[in-house]
C-alpha cells in the first residue's frame, strides 16, 4: 500500500544536502518568545525544534541582529528577539541551535537583514527612494503612549501610516569599489552563520533587480545600457557569493513576480529572464503572490500558477510556493503535479502541534485548518503585541507546555 503523502514526505537532494521532505517553514517567528537575551533562548529553540520535529525539511530564521532595528523603539520590532553576533558567548548558542535542528534531520536557513554601512543606489542621481526605514514619531508624551495591551495615540486609536516619520539618508552610488563593499558585507554576514553550522541563506536581490531592469538602471558605464551590461552586476554578485561560501551552501531566493517588486516593476518576460540569469547559482526559488498570503481564498493559489508558468518557461531551479491550501491531499497533488517542489507554510505548522504525526500516519482528515485570523502575526496597535494562535494555545509555549500541565495520576472509566 502506497503511503498517503509520499510526495510531501519525499526527500530531495539540493547540492550535496538531502532535504528530508517538501515542507519549508518561512521566516515567521512569534513576537514574544524571549526577552533581552542576545542569543536564541530556550523559547526560540523549542519553537523551531517543534517545527523540525513536525516535518519541516528546512526552517527559515530571521537575521535579528541589526542595530538599526533596536532603535525603532515605538514599533513592535523590539518584541522580536534581538541578537548580538559579536558576543562570543552568544555565538555558542547559535551553534547549539543549529545542532538541535540538525538532530531532527532538518536544515537551517538565515533570512538576511544585515545592517549596511550606507544606503547604496544604482544610479548617480539616486534611486528615488530616500528611506532606509521608518519609525513612529515620539517627540513628547502626547505623541504616542503605551498602555497595557495596546499602543494608542492621543485620540485613542492606533497611528496611521501618515504619522510615520521616515528619516532620509544620503545615498551612495554603487561604483565598483562600493559594489565590492556591498557584496563583502553580505558575504561576511553569511560566513558568520556558516560558522554557526547554518546550512543556507536567503540572498537579497533588491539591488540585483534594480541593476537588471532597464526601467530602474540609468547608468552609462559598463553596468548600464544593454541587457548584457545590466546583467553584469547580478552575475558578478552571485559568482562572488558562491566563490566565497563554497559549493555546498544553499542559496535561497525570494523570486520576483510580475508587477511591482518593492518599486521595481517587472514584466513576466523580465522575471523569467532574470531567474534564468541567476539560475546557475541559486538552489531554491520561493514564489509568493504580490498580496502575500493574506488572501483567504482556498480555491485559488497564485503561487501554483506562477510555478507552472516558470517551469513551462524553462526554469529548472526547485520552486517553493506559499498557498492558502489547508488540505494535505491538495498539497500532495501540488507536489505530485510538478507545479512546485516545496510547500512553504507557516499557518499549517502553527495550527497543528502534531503535524508530523498526522503526515506520517496519513491522517489528513485530522489536520486543523487555519482560519487565517492572522493573530499569529501579532496584532500590535489594536490589541497586544503578543502572537497568538486561535486554534493552538501551545504555540510559542513549546518550551514549557509539558511543565504547565500535570499528567493524570489516576485512571478513570469515562462513558462517551
Amino acid at each position: 500500500m502506497k503511503p498517503r503523502y509520499r510526495y510531501i514526505n519525499a526527500p530531495i537532494k539540493i547540492r550535496n544536502t538531502i532535504l528530508k521532505s517538501r515542507l519549508i517553514y518561512p521566516t515567521a517567528q512569534p513576537h514574544y518568545l524571549q526577552g533581552p537575551e542576545s542569543y536564541p533562548a530556550d523559547p526560540v529553540v523549542s519553537f523551531y525544534c517543534q517545527l523540525a520535529k513536525n516535518g519541516a525539511a528546512m526552517v527559515l530564521m530571521h537575521d535579528l541582529a541589526n542595530d538599526y532595528q533596536r532603535s525603532i523603539a515605538a514599533y513592535d520590532i523590539p518584541h522580536f528577539a534581538m541578537y548580538d553576533l559579536t558576543d562570543k558567548g552568544a555565538q555558542n548558542y547559535f551553534t547549539h541551535f543549529a545542532y538541535m535542528i540538525h538532530y531532527y534531520g532538518s536544515k537551517v536557513c538565515i533570512s538576511l537583514q544585515p545592517e549596511l554601512p550606507a544606503r547604496y543606489c544604482v544610479n548617480v542621481n539616486g534611486d528615488h527612494v530616500h528611506y532606509q526605514g521608518g519609525h513612529m514619531k515620539n517627540s513628547g508624551d502626547d505623541d504616542l503612549e503605551f498602555s497595557f495591551g495596546a499602543l494608542v495615540g492621543p485620540e485613542g486609536k492606533y497611528p496611521g501610516m501618515t504619522e510615520i516619520n521616515r528619516e532620509s539618508h544620503t545615498e551612495v552610488f554603487l561604483s565598483q569599489d562600493k559594489i565590492d563593499e556591498y557584496i563583502d558585507v553580505i558575504v561576511s554576514r553569511i560566513k558568520i552563520y556558516q560558522r554557526f553550522q547554518f546550512d543556507a541563506a536567503v540572498i537579497p536581490i533588491d539591488l540585483m533587480l534594480k541593476f537588471f531592469c532597464a526601467a530602474t538602471n540609468h547608468r552609462t558605464d559598463t553596468y548600464g545600457g544593454s541587457r548584457e551590461n545590466r546583467a553584469k552586476f547580478p552575475v558578478y554578485m552571485m559568482e562572488k557569493l558562491r566563490g566565497a561560501l563554497g559549493n555546498d551552501f544553499i542559496f535561497y531566493v525570494n523570486a520576483p513576480h510580475e508587477g511591482d517588486n518593492m518599486g521595481v516593476k517587472m514584466t513576466r518576460d523580465e522575471v523569467v529572464d532574470f531567474l534564468k540569469l541567476i539560475e546557475p547559482y541559486v538552489d531554491i526559488l520561493y514564489l509568493r503572490s504580490a498580496s502575500g498570503d493574506l488572501e483567504l481564498d482556498d480555491t485559488y493559489a497564485p503561487g501554483i500558477e506562477m510555478g507552472k508558468s516558470l517551469k513551462a518557461a524553462g526554469i529548472q531551479t526547485p520552486i517553493a510556493i506559499s498557498t492558502p491550501y489547508m488540505d494535505l491531499d491538495k498539497l500532495e497533488n501540488v507536489i505530485a503535479s510538478g507545479a512546485a517542489d516545496f510547500i512553504q507554510s507557516s499557518h499549517m505548522f502553527l495550527c497543528n502541534p502534531e503535524l508530523g504525526d498526522i503526515i506520517r500516519e496519513g491522517r489528513g482528515e485530522d489536520l486543523v485548518p487555519c482560519i487565517l485570523c492572522h493573530n499569529c502575526r501579532g496584532v500590535a496597535f489594536t490589541h497586544d503585541f503578543m502572537s497568538h494562535c486561535t486554534l493552538n494555545p501551545r504555540m510559542g509555549m513549546e518550551y514549557r507546555a509539558d511543565k504547565m500541565i500535570t499528567p493524570a495520576v489516576k485512571r478513570k472509566r469515562v462513558a462517551i
